[in-house]
C-alpha cells in the first residue's frame, strides 16, 4: 500500500528505455495538473511535456514564464497552417513545458486543438486529464442550465472528445511497445451513482433550479458554487464511465481513474465554508491552507499511479495511488464492445465483477456514451 514515502521511491526509481517521451496534460495550469508537469519534465528527464490550458488566462502559472520572456526563448509547435502555440520556459532552468491554448469550455477549440496535435506529434505515451472549476466573469445572469451544462462540458464533455481524437496517438506509443497510458484526476465520485433514467444530468439540474427558484421567492441570496459542486461531482462519475468505455475499445492501453487528496479537500472546503468570498479569493485560501496533502505531494502520488499502471487495464486508484480495483478487457474482435454485449444493470461492476471505487453498470456505460455522442454531434454542428 504505497504512501508520500514510498511513491516518491518509486518514482525516484522510474528510468524510460525509449527515446522522447511525450506527455500531455489537459488543464495543466492550475491545480494538481500543474504540479504533475514540473513532476514529469523532472523525473523523465527528456522528452516532451506540453500542458493544454486556458488561452490567453491569468491562471496560467508563473513556473511556466520566465521573468524576461525574449523572443529567442519562445519556440512553437505548428501544423501546416502556421497556427503556433508558445512553449513557455519554466522558472527553473532544467525545467521546460510547452503551453498550447486550449479552452475546454468551447468544443470546437477542444476539437481544433486536439486535431493540431494529432498532425504535429507522432504519439502520446502519457495523456493526463484534470478537473477545472468554470469561470463566472460575466456570467452572472447565466441561466442556471446553461452554468451547469458549461461545467459538465469543461469536466466530463470535453475530456470525451480530447480522448476520442488523441486516442490514435496513445495507441501508435503502444505499437512502438512503449508506455501507453490515460489517466484521468477528478473528484471524489465513489459513492456517487449514476441513476439509470438520466444519468443525474437532468435530476441534478431540476433540482438546482428549484434551490434557486426558491431562494429567489424567499429574497435570499443564491449561492453560484452550488452549481459548480453539483457540476463537478457528476462530472467526476461520468468520467468512470469514460475510462471504462475507451478501456474497452483500446484494451492495450492503461485507462486510470484517480482522486487525489487535494482535490477532495478543495471541494469539501468550498461547498461547506467559502461559498460566500469571490471565487478567486476561495482559490487562493484553498491553495494555501485547505491541503493536508499539498499539491506537490499530491502530483507524486498521481505521478506513482501514472507510471504504475503501466500494464494494460482499467484501473480504478484512490487518493493515495492504492489499486482499488483493475480490470483486464478482451481484446476486441469486432465492432461490438464488451459492455455493449453485457447491457448488466448491477452498479459497481463490470462485466459481472466488482469493481470498488466504480460507480456505474455496463448499462449505464452504453447509455451515458450514446447520449455523450449525441450531445458532442449536437454541439460542433452548432
Amino acid at each position: 500500500m504505497p504512501r508520500l514515502y514510498d511513491a516518491r521511491l518509486c518514482n525516484d526509481a522510474i528510468r524510460i528505455d525509449y527515446d522522447d517521451p511525450v506527455t500531455v496534460i489537459v488543464g495543466g495550469t492550475e491545480g494538481v495538473g500543474r504540479a504533475l508537469a514540473g513532476k514529469m519534465r523532472r523525473r523523465l528527464g527528456r522528452g516532451r511535456v506540453l500542458v493544454l490550458g486556458p488561452p490567453c488566462a491569468p491562471t496560467v502559472p508563473s513556473r511556466y514564464e520566465s521573468d524576461t520572456e525574449s523572443t529567442t526563448s519562445k519556440k512553437a509547435i505548428t501544423d501546416s497552417d502556421g497556427h503556433s502555440s508558445m512553449i513557455k520556459p519554466g522558472l527553473e532552468t532544467d525545467i521546460e513545458v510547452e503551453y498550447v491554448a486550449y479552452d475546454a469550455s468551447d468544443l470546437s477549440n477542444v476539437r481544433e486543438v486536439c486535431d493540431r496535435l494529432v498532425a504535429t506529434l507522432g504519439k502520446i505515451n502519457f495523456l493526463v486529464l484534470t478537473a477545472s472549476t468554470a469561470s463566472r466573469k460575466g456570467k452572472e445572469k447565466e441561466g442556471t442550465k446553461a452554468r451547469f451544462e458549461q461545467d459538465l462540458v469543461i469536466n466530463y464533455f470535453s475530456h470525451f472528445l480530447c480522448v476520442s481524437i488523441l486516442i490514435n496517438l496513445v495507441s501508435a506509443a503502444r505499437r512502438r511497445n512503449e508506455d501507453a497510458q490515460v489517466l484521468t484526476v477528478s473528484g471524489a465520485a465513489q459513492k456517487h451513482v449514476i441513476p439509470e433514467e438520466d444519468f443525474q444530468f437532468v435530476r441534478a439540474r431540476q433540482q438546482y433550479a428549484e434551490k434557486i427558484h426558491r431562494a429567489h421567492e424567499e429574497g435570499r441570496r443564491t449561492l453560484p458554487f452550488l452549481m459548480d459542486y453539483q457540476g463537478m461531482l457528476i462530472a467526476a462519475t461520468y468520467n468512470q464511465v469514460l475510462v471504462a468505455w475507451f478501456a474497452a475499445k483500446y484494451p492495450d492501453i492503461a485507462f486510470t481513474y484517480m482522486y487525489p487528496e487535494s482535490t477532495i479537500v478543495a471541494t469539501r472546503l468550498q461547498s461547506l465554508i467559502l461559498l460566500l468570498l469571490p471565487r478567486r479569493v476561495q482559490n487562493r485560501i484553498i491553495q494555501t491552507i485547505s491541503h493536508p496533502v499539498n499539491l506537490d505531494d499530491s502530483a507524486e502520488l498521481v505521478l506513482y499511479a501514472l507510471m504504475d499502471s503501466s500494464r494494460r487495464g482499467l484501473f480504478f486508484r484512490n487518493k493515495w495511488g492504492d489499486l482499488d480495483s483493475r480490470f483486464t478487457f478482451p481484446r476486441v474482435k469486432s465492432g461490438e464492445t464488451a459492455f455493449e454485449a453485457s447491457m448488466a444493470r448491477d452498479l459497481g461492476n463490470i462485466l459481472g465483477q466488482q469493481m470498488p471505487g466504480y460507480s456505474g453498470s455496463d448499462f449505464c456505460v452504453v447509455k451515458l456514451v450514446a447520449y455523450t455522442e449525441s450531445f458532442l454531434n449536437k454541439r460542433l454542428q452548432t
